[in-house]
Order: C-alpha cells, then structure tokens, then sequence
C-alpha cells in the first residue's frame, strides 16, 4: 500500500484522521481522508 491510497482507504471506512505513532519521532504522523 502506497501513502496515496491511504486517504482514501481512510474515507472508504469512515476515518477522518489517523495518527501514527512511530518509534523513532517525537512528533506522530496524522494523516486525514480526503474530503
């Protein structure tokens, strides 16, 4: 799965935001469905 399918994946099942927290960051990484 590449990052561009992720939003809309993210829209197909409802999600508006999704964070991921990583290991090695400090700040998560939030991605947001398309509108």
């Amino acid at each position: 799965m590449c990052r561009g399918e992720l939003p809309a994946l993210l829209k197909a099942l409802g999600v508006e935001e999704l964070t991921i927290y990583s290991g090695g960051l400090s700040e998560p990484i939030i991605i947001k469905s398309i509108q």
